[in-house]
């Protein structure tokens, strides 16, 4: 669980046949990834009812339900390419994060995705700022800030071998 109160990962495949379809490219074998550091505002996070923080991501914050009626605007929204409920993804990634700092100093989430194509995170980045045929931003924004963020390629055991 974040120190925004909201669990991350919870779309993530069950199993490893399917993260590994989504995370490595069949081609090569590797890897794309993309990390990040994102600061979350705790005085947004406090002030604000958990049913307005519940519609910025698109999920319940005690257990992460997708909520039924979002905004098109929700964190979830952004990253399926709408607010239907249970929307098909039309990219996906796999996701870890880790939570860092206290409730009295600067916290957030150091974030890592996985996926078969770097077009996947263009997607969703785009998504985010609404750099998209919408113009519309992600909620999330709101409530936490993305203040680094590298591309990094991870290559297969079969393209290492070529230069042993």
């Amino acid at each position: 669980r974040d120190l925004s109160g909201f669990i991350d990962g919870t779309e993530n495949a069950a199993d490893e046949e399917s993260r590994q379809n989504i995370a490595v490219d069949k081609e090569t074998g590797g890897s794309y990834v993309i990390t990040q550091k994102w600061i979350h505002d705790l005085q947004v996070i406090d002030k604000e009812k958990d049913k307005t923080l519940e519609s910025w991501v698109g999920r319940s914050r005690p257990d992460s339900t997708e909520l039924s009626r979002k905004s098109i605007t929700s964190h979830v929204a952004r990253m399926t390419g709408g607010n239907s409920w249970q929307q098909a993804k039309p990219v996906e990634i796999v996701r870890q994060s880790m939570p860092f700092g206290s409730l009295s100093s600067e916290a957030g989430l150091f974030f890592i995705g996985y996926a078969a194509s770097p077009m996947n995170f263009e997607f969703m980045l785009d998504r985010m700022v609404g750099a998209r045929d919408d113009s519309n931003c992600d909620d999330i924004m709101r409530l936490s800030k993305n203040i680094k963020g590298t591309y990094w390629y991870f290559p297969g055991a079969d393209e290492l071998k070529k230069f042993a």
